[in-house]
């Protein structure tokens, strides 16, 4: 192989080092990287709104709170508003937490069967197919992993210094996602299992963790008593209060496990799979299993590793699952990905009869990059560079270049050169504005309350320019008034059939308009 690191990692008869690892992580996000960065038209959603808010740094947002935005802030005022930031940001957390996963797995395990799980991984869907995708749930997995690190680590030597980098993970986590929560529920079942209560270290360290975590949280907290309840309003209106008990939800919520377990995680039960059955047939009959590149813990821990990875993994999926099938909420598709890398290691680790260091092979690794190859494919098919009968409607593909370039002569000719507002919905508005040179603020649906970075006599002073979006088999929009300035753009891919904008002008007896 061209590579050194990969054949460090397909070579059977030595250990894998972290470096190596580090070196492969790196590649195959720089690769995933360029297939994504080379098709998108447009940054994810969620990217775009991070774009938005990270225009003012909050306590809190209205939909989520601070900390994914906070991370974003320092790359933005080196490099500037621009979409590659986030896919770069994103990419980094989720390979650094795999990467992460992997070290835990060495330690618990050994490093070869530590690699063909961050192989498994690698092959969720959502992990390569969303490598370029920044949110809230990115963060999430990074510090649902920290977490497990730390509570591995605590429990395994006792000491109060894990205990307390545990806590601070896990207020960080919060400040990421209320979704940390099952990661605390997961903590509790570990410890119920590793009988904390008998140990005073134990109980005196998850007490610890408690209150660090409180700590940490406690700013976003006051946040929330001085703004109101719009960020837990919002987690309440898309999951639980969004569905309706009964047999559609029960339905939903077993398509939702399904599609987890499953759709998600197809290609890794096929890398899998494949690579057992070579191994079976490979295996000289009553052979051993290998001892090839054991790490053996440094102390003995209260809970087995497979207990404690499905714990840490499984119980998020099942309590997400419960609250579908008790209460009809609407479980997001994107919900089970940070916890489904720590559960399929310890769905491997009850595979009691396979010899994981024997598994990883030269074709092992072969197949991973045949997998990876036509996943690559498919995006670079269904994107719009793609052959036409490929091409899907998917947002990547809505063309928001090609509205900025229609509007920007009329708009800053009526707004003397400058365009300091755009009003709007966030994605298609927040598109837009990437692609005009003053990357003018975008006011969320004409709200203040949703929008704390665009001060409320701004548009009064500078004037704005109302951005409106007709999507496929919708209501037409009202045609533009004649008396108005504004254009119509059609045809822009993504769903949408066309985008509509008005200039509104400044308010007369105003102040001037700041300069920027």
């Amino acid at each position: 192989m061209m590579f050194p690191f990969l054949r460090a990692i397909a070579d059977a008869r030595a250990p894998i080092r972290a470096r190596w690892i580090g070196l492969f992580l790196l590649v195959y996000g720089a690769l995933w990287l360029l297939v994504h960065g080379g098709t998108v038209l447009v940054p994810p959603m969620d990217n775009i709104e991070q774009l938005i808010w990270v225009r003012k740094l909050e306590w809190g947002y209205y939909k989520h709170p601070p900390l994914t935005t906070v991370l974003l802030w320092p790359l933005v005022q080196l490099f500037g508003l621009h979409g590659w930031v986030t896919y770069v940001l994103g990419a980094t957390l989720t390979l650094g937490a795999l990467g992460l996963l992997w070290w835990l797995l060495r330690r618990m395990h050994d490093s070869r069967f530590a690699t063909i799980a961050l192989l498994a991984m690698l092959c969720i869907t959502n992990i390569g197919g969303r490598l370029h995708f920044y949110n809230h749930n990115t963060t999430l997995l990074l510090f649902t992993v920290l977490s497990a690190v730390a509570a591995w680590l605590a429990l395994e030597q006792r000491r109060w210094t894990w205990w307390a980098l545990l806590g601070l993970s896990l207020g960080a986590g919060a400040l990421a996602k209320y979704q940390i929560g099952l990661s605390v529920a997961a903590l509790l079942l570990v410890w119920w299992r590793a009988r904390g209560w008998k140990d005073p270290v134990q109980l005196g360290g998850l007490f610890l963790a408690g209150v660090i975590s409180m700590l940490v949280f406690a700013p976003h907290a006051w946040w929330q008593w001085q703004h109101g309840t719009d960020t837990i309003d919002y987690a309440m209106s898309t999951s639980v209060a969004a569905g309706e008990a009964g047999l559609d939800g029960v339905g939903g919520s077993l398509l939702w496990l399904v599609e987890q377990l499953l759709t998600r995680g197809i290609l890794s039960g096929l890398l899998l799979g494949l690579g057992v059955w070579l191994w079976r047939r490979r295996r000289p009959s009553g052979a051993s299993p290998s001892a090839v590149g054991v790490v053996s813990t440094q102390a003995k821990t209260p809970v087995s590793p497979a207990f404690f990875l499905l714990a840490w993994g499984g119980l998020p999926l099942l309590l997400m699952l419960l609250m579908g099938l008790l209460f009809g909420s609407v479980l997001q598709r994107h919900w089970g990905v940070a916890y489904l890398p720590a559960c399929m290691a310890g769905a491997m680790l009850l595979a009691r009869r396979i010899d994981w260091p024997a598994v990883l092979a030269r074709p092992v690794l072969c197949i991973f990059i045949v997998l990876q190859a036509l996943l690559m494919l498919q995006v670079v098919l269904t994107s719009s560079y793609g052959l036409s009968g490929f091409r899907n409607r998917a947002w990547r593909n809505f063309d928001a270049a090609r509205v900025a370039a229609a509007m920007a002569p009329q708009v800053h000719k009526a707004l003397d050169g400058t365009v300091r507002v755009l009003i709007g919905p966030s994605k298609e508005t927040g598109a837009i504005s990437l692609n005009l040179p003053e990357r003018p603020l975008v006011l969320l649906s004409n709200n203040y309350r949703w929008s704390p970075w665009v001060p409320q006599d701004l548009v009064a002073r500078c004037g704005a320019v109302k951005i409106e979006v007709e999507y496929r088999n919708a209501v037409p929009l009202p045609p533009v008034p004649p008396s108005a300035v504004g254009g119509r753009v059609e045809n822009l891919g993504g769903g949408i059939t066309a985008v509509q904008w008005t200039v509104q002008m400044p308010q007369p007896g105003q102040p001037p308009c700041p300069a920027l």
